[in-house]
């Protein structure tokens, strides 16, 4: 009687190990979320801003046709995509593109961001940036890249400490953008910045749940080969 109990109690635990097992997506079931933001309220015509975040449990709150940003003239949609296929790990043309890994050796993406080359981009506070070829990223204090603030080198790299940096400067049309904004301003100082300070904290977030859920997911998988081998040898 107490050894028909044991194996009952044991096959409790196990279905409830399955079950956890069951709602942590593994890796092959990996999702992200794709946002894409485009000038006017309309998110048509090219997009000018693309980011890729990986994200186990992308819903329909996730996923959305086109809402107007916040304190600028732009527009984002957004979805759910599987891992297949791939996520691009390479900027097409006119394209400077940031890619943070969980590794070292960057070889799993949590996090994709493109941006558009010789393009203002908008941001949410109400003032802009762009990114002029891949020489210089320039930030605005209006939406419109019109005031000039800040001027940075850009610096590009394969892989540092889990992140990569990428442009490809082959040469687009220019968006929309009075002409004046593209000229380098003498008395703004240009600061060689590398993009890693402030990129690291922004996919942080993404890149610890996705050890945390993946490390869990090999726990419970062990977990439940034990007692599945416990309940066959009794």
């Amino acid at each position: 009687m107490r050894c028909s109990s044991s194996v009952w109690l044991l096959l409790s635990i196990a279905a409830f190990m399955l079950l956890l097992l069951s709602c942590t997506p593994s890796l092959v079931h990996a999702k992200y979320v794709f946002k894409e933001r485009f000038q006017g309220l309309t998110c048509s015509g090219k997009p000018i801003k693309q980011v890729y975040t990986y994200l186990f449990n992308c819903s329909l709150p996730d996923s959305y046709d086109c809402r107007n940003e916040t304190n600028s003239y732009s527009s984002v949609k957004s979805s759910c995509l599987a891992t297949l296929p791939p996520i691009p790990l390479s900027p097409k043309a006119g394209e400077y593109m940031m890619i943070g890994f969980t590794d070292w050796d960057c070889s799993d993406p949590v996090l994709v961001v493109k941006s558009a080359l010789n393009t203002c981009i908008p941001r949410k506070d109400g003032s802009s940036y762009m990114y002029k070829g891949c020489t210089f990223k320039v930030t605005y204090s209006d939406q419109n890249c019109q005031t000039e603030i800040r001027n940075e080198t850009v610096t590009t790299f394969d892989c540092d400490n889990g992140m990569s940096v990428q442009c490809n400067n082959t040469v687009q049309p220019i968006n929309s953008i009075p002409e004046h904004s593209f000229q380098p301003s003498n008395s703004t100082p240009r600061n060689s910045t590398h993009p890693k300070s402030s990129f690291s904290t922004y996919i942080s977030g993404s890149a610890t749940e996705f050890m945390l859920r993946s490390s869990l997911g090999i726990v419970v998988s062990m977990m439940v080969a034990v007692l599945i081998m416990t309940i066959f040898y009794m």
